[in-house]
């Protein structure tokens, strides 16, 4: 059984959604799927680089544990918030993994970073 008091944290889903507007160019935002008290733990330090493209970054990951859902994907971020500020934006790396009898979901995050625009 997951205990209720461990969620400290305060997170917001966000998924992508494509502008529909004639006007928009396509331009992809982000719209709120849910707030949610969750736990948001830094992982520990260990393998923290990856190369990509010939490039060498480094990530920062956490692990996160919120209520039950079935409607959070890794094609999503989430956002921590503190009080009416967003102090960190990540996006989801791994599909949710259900805890005991549906009582949560785990899933491990990155520091979000947005695809360059191409000039």
């Amino acid at each position: 059984m997951i205990a209720k008091g461990r969620y400290k944290d305060r997170i917001r889903i966000e998924r992508m959604v494509a502008d529909t507007a004639l006007d928009g160019g396509g331009e992809k935002t982000w719209q709120n799927v849910t707030m949610s008290w969750a736990e948001f733990q830094d992982a520990r330090p260990g393998k923290t680089e990856r190369i990509a493209n010939g490039t060498t970054s480094a990530t920062r990951a956490a692990r996160v544990i919120m209520p039950y859902r079935t409607d959070v994907t890794a094609a999503m971020r989430v956002v921590l918030v503190e009080g009416n500020r967003d102090v960190r934006v990540t996006q989801i790396v791994s599909p949710p993994a259900t805890l005991g009898r549906r009582e949560a979901i785990e899933f491990v995050v990155e520091d979000y970073s947005p695809s360059p625009k191409a000039d």
